[in-house]
C-alpha cells in the first residue's frame, strides 16, 4: 500500500519526497511516476492554517468554504474534547471505528479531492496494536469504492517535510503529487529468477562436485546394491517417507514453535559440518601441508561454528535469510556428495511421492481445512492465513509475536520498488519468496546419480547429467 508523495514549492523550487500509504491500493492504481502524476494543491480544514482536527465542524461562513479539488490533511484519530462532534468517534466510543469514514465523507462534502489522514506514529488506539504505517495497512471501515482517494501519512513527516516547504505561512504555492512506480514483468520475476538460479546452482554444483570426486576415486559411497536390497528399499521407501513426513506435519501442526526451535538448534550442528566440508573442499586444491594445513582447517572449523551460532542468535533479524541461504547452499552441496539412492527406479519412486506430497500439502489442504488455508504455508510461515482476532484493523508486525523461523528453506526477498518506505523496525522483515530444501535436494539426487553411475563412460555420465539438468 506504500506510495510516494512528492511535494514541491512552485516559488522556491524546493522539493521533498516522502512515503505514504494508499487506502484504495487494492482496487485503483495511481500514476507510475512524478511526471505523470496530477498535481493537487494543499488546503486546510475550515480555512485555518495548519488546522488538522476535524472537529468542530464548519459553522457560519466556514460552511461556504470549498476546497476546489485540493488535498486536505486531517488527524486520523479523533480525541474527545467534550463536544458532540468528537463524542461518538473518540477512543472507546461505539462508533470510533467509523472515524475515518466520517472524516473522509466530511472532506468530500466540502469539495476536497484527496484526503490525507495524519497518523501519530506508535499511538495506542486499538486494543491489540498501535498506529503504524506498514505494507498491509489500511482502514477496513472506509468504503474504498465510494470514498475519495485517501492517503495516510505520519504527522511528524507532514509537519517537518511538507510544511517545511511553506514560506510565510503560505501553502498556496505547494503542489502535491502521489505516485507509485509500476512493476514491470521482468522486475516481478527477478526474485523468482534468483531463487531458480540458487536452486539450479546447488543441484548442478553438487552434481559436478560429486562427478570430480568420483573421477578422482574419492567417492566411497556404494552406488550399486544387490537386487534384493534394491527391491526391498523400493518396497518400503514410500511407507517410510509417508510415516516420516506425516509425523513431521502432525508435530509441526500442534507444536510448531518447539519443532522449529529444535530444527534451528540442529542446524547449528548440520550447518557447521556442511560449511566446514565445503570450505575445506575448495581449499584442498591449494597446496598446503604440515602445521599450516592443520592451522587453516582449525580456523575454518571455528569460523564455521561461529557463523552458525551467529545465525542462530540473530535468526529473527530481517537479514537472517542471508546467512541461512549461505548455510543451506552448503548443505545442498554436501548432501550431493554424501547421499545416494540405489538406482533410478528408487529415485523415481521418491520423486513421485514428494511431488504428490507437495501438491496435497500446498494445494490440497485448503479444501479440507475449515479456514480454507494451505497447511504447508501456515507451518512454514508460522502465520495463520485467517485469524480469530476480533480486532478488524490490520495490526503492525511490531505488535505481533514473531514466529520461530524454519531454517531449512531458501529465502529471497520480493523485488519491491517501494522498499525504501519499509521501516524494518515496524515490519520486522522483508516479504520473502521461499523454497524448501526438499525441492532442491531430491532433483539433485537424480542429477548426481547420473554423474556418478558405475558402468558408464565419463562422456555418457556427463551427457545424462546435462539431460536431467535441462528439466530443471
Amino acid at each position: 500500500s506504500f506510495v510516494f508523495l512528492s511535494a514541491r514549492n512552485r516559488d522556491t523550487g524546493d522539493e521533498v519526497q516522502v512515503c505514504a500509504t494508499y487506502q484504495q491500493y487494492r482496487i485503483a492504481q495511481i500514476a507510475p511516476d512524478v511526471e505523470s502524476a496530477e498535481p493537487v494543491g494543499l488546503s486546510f480544514w475550515r480555512g485555518r492554517y495548519n488546522e488538522t482536527r476535524i472537529c468542530p465542524l464548519p459553522s457560519g461562513h466556514e460552511e461556504t468554504i470549498r476546497y476546489n479539488g485540493t488535498a486536505v490533511p486531517i488527524l486520523y484519530r479523533i480525541d474527545d474534547d467534550g463536544t458532540e462532534c468528537t463524542h461518538n468517534y473518540s477512543k472507546g466510543k461505539p462508533n470510533h471505528q467509523n472515524a475515518g469514514q466520517f472524516e473522509v465523507s466530511e472532506l468530500e462534502k466540502y469539495g476536497a479531492k484527496i484526503a490525507i489522514l495524519l497518523v501519530e506514529k506508535g499511538r495506542s488506539f486499538m486494543s491489540k496494536g498501535r498506529d503504524y504505517l506498514f505494507s498491509d495497512f489500511y482502514d477496513p471501515y472506509i468504503n474504498i469504492t465510494e470514498a475519495i482517494p485517501t492517503f495516510f501519512l505520519y504527522v511528524h513527516v507532514f509537519q517537518k517535510e511538507i510544511m517545511g516547504l511553506a514560506t510565510n505561512r503560505n501553502t498556496s504555492q505547494i503542489e502535491l503529487r502521489f505516485h507509485r512506480p509500476s512493476l514491470e514483468v521482468a522486475v516481478v520475476l527477478l526474485s523468482t529468477v534468483i531463487m531458480w538460479l540458487l536452486a539450479v546452482g546447488c543441484i548442478v554444483g553438487g552434481a559436478l562436485w560429486a562427478f570430480f570426486r568420483h573421477k578422482a576415486g574419492k567417492d566411497t559411497l556404494a552406488v550399486n546394491a544387490a537386487n534384493a536390497d534394491v527391491n526391498n528399499a523400493i518396497n518400503i521407501l514410500p511407507i517410510v517417507l509417508l510415516v516420516f513426513f506425516v509425523a513431521i506435519m502432525v508435530i509441526a501442526y500442534f507444536f510448531r514453535d518447539i519443532l522449529a526451535f529444535i530444527l534451528n538448534v540442529w542446524m547449528i550442528i548440520v550447518g557447521w559440518s556442511c560449511l566446514y566440508t565445503c570450505t575445506t573442499a575448495v581449499l584442498s586444491y591449494v597446496p598446503l601441508g604440515g602445521w599450516l594445513q592443520s592451522a587453516i582447517h582449525f580456523t575454518i572449523c571455528m569460523l564455521s561454528l561461529g557463523v552458525n551460532i551467529i545465525r542462530f542468535i540473530y535468526r529473527r533479524s530481517p537479514y537472517a535469510f542471508i546467512l541461512t541461504d549461505v548455510i543451506n547452499v552448503t548443505l545442498c552441496l554436501d548432501v550431493a556428495t554424501s547421499f545416494r539412492l540405489p538406482n533410478v527406479q528408487c529415485i523415481t519412486v521418491v520423486m513421485i511421492f514428494m511431488f504428490v506430497y507437495d501438491v496435497l500439502m500446498v494445494f490440497g489442504t485448503p479444501f479440507f481445512m475449515t479456514r480454507g488455508c494451505s497447511l504447508m504455508d501456515e507451518l512454514v510461515s508460522g502465520i495463520p492465513c485467517s485469524s480469530e482476532n476480533t480486532e478488524p484493523y490490520p495490526v503492525a508486525p511490531i505488535d505481533t509475536p514473531i514466529p520461530e523461523p524454519f531454517p531449512f528453506i531458501m529465502q529471497v526477498p520480493f523485488v519491491d520498488p517501494m522498499v525504501s518506505c519499509v521501516d524494518l523496525d515496524v515490519e520486522k522483515g522483508f516479504k520473502l519468496s521461499i523454497l524448501g530444501l526438499g525441492d532442491i535436494i531430491i532433483p539433485g539426487i537424480l542429477v548426481t546419480h547420473c554423474c556418478v553411475m558405475n558402468g558408464f563412460s565419463e562422456y555418457n555420465r556427463i551427457f545424462y547429467g546435462v539431460l536431467c539438468s535441462i528439466g530443471l
